[in-house]
């Protein structure tokens, strides 16, 4: 099944203001379309206090044409005030995973837990860019 995305609205129809927990499976971060949707679910569910993403790591799902960047500029009224913990599974080396983690870890005041585990396939240089990155947030410490 392959799912297309339309433009995507800067707002749900509804607040989801009881959604505390968000867990999702088969993200694929290298589809242009990926990112703002998080970002609209996100935008759109102000008591989140945790999020889970369990990516998919294939390379081959989608062209490299398909593929797109995560302007952070593009959503500055955006403030993530109660999520305190934030779980990646087999992050990659997609440009825009890094970016996502990047505006999570700038607009989240109280987060308090961020897990990441890497994808087996990352290689060393890789592993060491992302831990330097989230190292760089005030609120991070490696254990």
């Amino acid at each position: 099944m392959h799912v297309c995305f339309p433009p995507l609205p800067k707002e749900l129809p509804t607040t989801m203001v009881h959604l505390k927990y968000l867990h999702m499976e088969w993200v694929w971060f290298r589809h242009k379309y990926v990112v703002p949707f998080l970002v609209l679910l996100i935008r759109s569910s102000p008591n989140l206090e945790k999020l889970k993403l369990e990516i998919f790591p294939d390379d081959d799902l989608f062209e490299e044409s398909e593929t797109g960047s995560f302007p952070r500029k593009d959503y500055p009224d955006i403030t993530l005030e109660h999520l305190t913990e934030l779980e990646i599974l087999q992050f990659g080396d997609a440009d825009n995973e890094l970016d996502f983690v990047k505006f999570i870890l700038a607009k989240s005041p109280i987060l308090k837990k961020v897990r990441i585990l890497l994808w087996d396939e990352i290689d060393e240089d890789e592993k060491l860019q992302i831990s330097k990155i989230v190292r760089s947030s005030p609120r991070a410490s490696f254990v």
